[in-house]
């Protein structure tokens, strides 16, 4: 007989980002060894808690050139690094672009 497990669906849900990011940390180490090991990966959700914009707005953004994304396979992820530096030069000089 199988054992039931009953999951708290926000644990669910942090618990496939973690793991998320884990293979994406993967995929990105056998693309490109030489890159520095360790650059926090963002998904979507944790994007929109940094930026406090909504998931449409983000894609919008990305639409636009203002945000990069990444994708392996159908996983869109982020670099922390590009969205702290879209921050400090500001969204509205990439707007002009």
């Amino acid at each position: 007989m199988e054992n039931i497990i009953i999951v708290n669906p926000n644990d669910f849900w942090d618990k496939h980002r973690e793991i998320t990011k884990e293979v994406i940390r993967e995929e990105l180490d056998k693309e490109n060894p030489c890159k520095e090991n360790g650059e926090d990966i963002l998904v979507i959700e944790d994007v929109c808690k940094l930026l406090k914009k909504s998931k449409q707005t983000i894609y919008n953004w990305m639409e636009a050139d203002i945000i990069k994304g990444h994708h392996i396979n159908e996983s869109l992820f982020f670099f922390r690094s590009e969205i702290i530096d879209l921050l400090k030069s500001g969204i509205k000089e990439h707007k002009k672009r």
